[in-house]
């Protein structure tokens, strides 16, 4: 069936085989650059290649791993930052406020908690619906 294919694409062409060659290398090349992704290796798993919107979801996921790790640096700073004050408060006036302490610390941890757990929320949905756009299959 190929045979008879070829022969009589050879006859239309009248015996120029040069012709037909070149009609299946245009068709490969248009084949190849419709029908093939182009592919990267992954920025977290570089033996994986990936398409452009997988290395969209990938980068975008490790930026928001990033903010939420800035988050709890600067929470663990504020944290320090509320203990020192309280060593100074200590020290220069001899009292503690055990009241004033837990409220502080309660504040901080409750908001930090809530803060938190909006972060991730956001970053789950973000990633949730960005893959559900996606079909990696």
């Amino acid at each position: 069936m190929v045979l008879d294919l070829l022969k009589k694409l050879y006859k239309k062409f009248n015996g120029g085989a040069a012709e037909i060659i070149s009609l299946f290398f245009v068709a490969g090349v248009i084949f190849y650059a419709y029908g093939c992704e182009s592919k990267v290796p992954s920025v977290l798993y570089p033996n994986l290649q990936v398409t452009r919107a997988e290395l969209a979801a990938e980068i975008d996921s490790y930026l928001a791993l990033a903010e939420i790790r800035f988050t709890s640096l600067d929470q663990q700073d504020r944290f320090k930052q509320l203990l020192f004050e309280q060593a100074v408060l200590i020290a220069s006036g001899g009292t503690i406020n055990v009241l004033g302490l837990l409220t502080t610390v309660g504040t901080l941890f409750g908001i930090g908690a809530v803060v938190d757990n909006r972060r991730k929320a956001k970053v789950i949905k973000n990633a949730n619906s960005k893959n559900a756009g996606t079909d990696t299959n």
